[in-house]
């Protein structure tokens, strides 16, 4: 959620961004947070913040005060001399979630083997088990015995949660879900209208299903904005495979298109996979914590 609008951000608004960026953060990002929060008050920061009686400041520490910008619609810091008045006026549209991340207690500790991380989840793991907590950076998991693990993720690319339980856990290398990583990203642009747009979004969804073996839905790739009715503009945006995999789709409805380059990809990661969960990191840890 954000507001880049021309009017001025409520109360209520700047909460509910503030709850949305919280949802799952590491419970040492929360303290933090609330060592360092205040009750959101408007400062001045001329001459920015002259027609909406200041910029919403949030938070104070070592000097520093974290607004809102409402003119670009991101979360900032500044430093300040005089209680009141924003000193430096930036304009990064970071969320409230990337401004969380930036905080030191963030930060992933320095402590991973030379090998670069497990390369292999534990064996009472790997025949199942559930997730019991989600954090940031790690993610606490029961075995079938009682065990109790905590997994730790280096690098977190994404993670995708559907239940708790799972009956297989596996670290992979080459998997569907990281193709969206592996791969190089192209554009697919149509010039020209197919006859029946509901069909064909039928089959494209189909196909990205067939070709990502459920990991991915055609939404995630898919221009939002776009009218297929007009027959032009940008209709997807991802990895080679999912676009390879709609062509023949268009083709058979008649569609032109052009595909163009995009993204380069991002080598190097795995995918932590428990059933349908999985997680997409450089590297993971596993420590165990207890036996309940």
């Amino acid at each position: 959620m954000s507001n880049s609008t021309g009017r001025p951000l409520t109360l209520r608004e700047l909460e509910s961004m503030i709850a949305e960026g919280l949802v799952g953060v590491d419970d040492a990002v929360c303290d933090a947070w609330e060592a360092m929060r205040i009750s959101p008050v408007r400062w001045q920061c001329s001459p920015w913040g002259d027609d909406r009686d200041g910029l919403w400041v949030i938070a104070e520490h070592d000097g520093m005060v974290v607004y809102y910008n409402e003119v670009e619609g991101g979360f900032n810091t500044s430093p300040f001399a005089e209680r009141g008045v924003i000193a430096e006026y930036y304009c990064n549209q970071n969320s409230f979630h990337e401004f969380l991340g930036s905080l030191p207690e963030a930060r992933e500790p320095d402590c991973w083997p030379a090998s670069n991380g497990a390369r292999q989840v534990p064996t009472s793991l790997a025949g199942g088990g559930e997730v019991l907590r989600r954090q940031t950076t790690y993610w606490e998991i029961g075995d079938r015995a009682g065990t109790v693990w905590r997994c730790h993720f280096k690098e977190k690319a994404e993670f995708q949660f559907r239940e708790p339980a799972f009956t297989i856990m596996e670290i992979v290398r080459d998997h569907p879900i990281l193709a969206h990583h592996h791969e190089a990203h192209v554009h697919l642009y149509v010039s020209s209208a197919p006859r029946d747009v509901p069909a064909l979004l039928g089959r494209m969804k189909e196909q990205v299903a067939l070709i990502t073996e459920g990991w991915r839905q055609l939404g995630d790739y898919m221009n939002s904005r776009i009218d297929l009715r007009l027959g032009y503009g940008l209709l997807l945006e991802g990895p080679q495979s999912v676009v390879a995999a709609v062509e023949p789709v268009l083709d058979e409805a008649g569609v032109a298109y052009s595909v163009v380059g995009g993204r380069v990809p991002r080598g190097g990661l795995s995918a932590l996979l428990m059933g349908r969960n999985g997680v997409v990191a450089r590297a993971f840890r596993f420590e165990q914590l207890r036996t309940e």
